[in-house]
């Protein structure tokens, strides 16, 4: 069995729905858009806006990609903010092995058919190579080396990721001609973070081009942010291909709710996703699909058949709400 090993955020999402209108029956604000077109008739104004929540649930790119690489069947290790000293019980029941190094962040997700808007605290921690390496008994570096796949994700709201992921770099061997090592990259939102800290991170993750093979997975939204700082151009296809070569990465991912594009070594294509139109949730499909694209590699398939596997697997997250 292929081993997997996610850091290194963690949360305690609340799935929340604003509400737009209240008798009889309630209506919600349904998309994005039709909340802050409200919003913004409210300016110069006060407002209050009430929500019904639905859930309360363990989230966090970490251990949403762990519970399902988990479902899939991947020895699955998930390095995250999860409890400290003890566990929290929300992360408690989840089916892969849980190694916390600090309690979790809270974050308050708005559920929209279009999307989401997560409202989350940025998060420090001093020495935080010092506290994930006692949280593996000082055997991070070993376990990091016998993983078969590490994903590392959430950059953008942990101050302190890049302080981890040069430690990993460091610990790793480089690789052998096969590349057989998969390492697998999600920045998330970057549109808060200033083109130097994009650039710096990009070319760090090629860095890690020496010790694997490396995937740097990016939603629509991302990879337009990532392209305008960083080259000035609106073309998601052509970004993804500017990164690949200017940064060196060896893939490049990039998925909209219609559509996926991968761009590797001799290797393009394009193709549309199964689409679901109302969703029972979405949180989580992008951390979903990161999965589902681990897994795919570890099983050997070709770039196609990994986007026909993810589009199918995380259609049914979407639709039914669960695995």
């Amino acid at each position: 069995m292929k081993k997997i090993i996610v850091g290194f955020d963690g949360f305690v999402d609340v799935l929340v729905k604003p509400i737009k209108e209240k008798g009889e029956t309630t209506e919600y604000f349904d998309t994005i858009g039709n909340l802050g077109r409200y919003l913004v008739g409210q300016e110069g104004k006060s407002c209050s806006i009430e929500y019904d929540i639905f859930k309360r649930k363990h989230g966090g790119n970490a251990p949403l990609l762990s519970t399902a690489a988990a479902h899939l069947g991947m020895d699955t290790t998930c390095i995250g903010m999860m409890g400290y000293p003890s566990l929290d019980p929300v992360f408690a029941p989840l089916n892969f092995k849980k190694i916390s190094y600090m309690p979790p962040g809270e974050a308050t997700a708005l559920e929209f058919n279009d999307g989401k808007v997560f409202l989350a605290p940025g998060l420090e921690l001093k020495d935080p190579w010092e506290r994930v390496n006692e949280a593996f008994a000082y055997e991070a570096e070993k376990a990091f080396q016998q993983a078969d796949t590490i994903a590392l994700v959430n950059w953008s709201e942990i101050t302190f990721a890049k302080e981890l992921w040069k430690n990993i770099l460091n610990c790793l061997p480089d690789f052998n001609e096969k590349k057989e090592k998969h390492i697998l990259f999600d920045l998330c939102d970057t549109t808060r973070k200033p083109k130097n800290e994009v650039d710096d991170i990009l070319q760090l993750i090629g860095r890690f081009s020496k010790k694997g093979t490396t995937t740097l997975s990016l939603n629509e939204n991302e990879c337009l942010d990532v392209g305008k700082k960083i080259f000035d151009i609106n073309d998601s296809k052509l970004i993804a291909k500017n990164i690949r070569s200017f940064f060196s990465i060896d893939e490049i991912l990039v998925r909209s709710k219609r559509w996926v594009y991968i761009i590797a070594k001799d290797t393009e294509c394009l193709k549309d996703t199964n689409h679901v139109e109302k969703p029972v949730i979405s949180t989580g499909a992008g951390d979903n699909y990161n999965a589902a694209y681990c897994y795919g590699t570890a099983k050997g398939l070709t770039h196609e058949e990994r986007i026909d596997f993810c589009n199918k697997f995380v259609h049914g997250y979407l639709s039914k709400g669960g695995y």
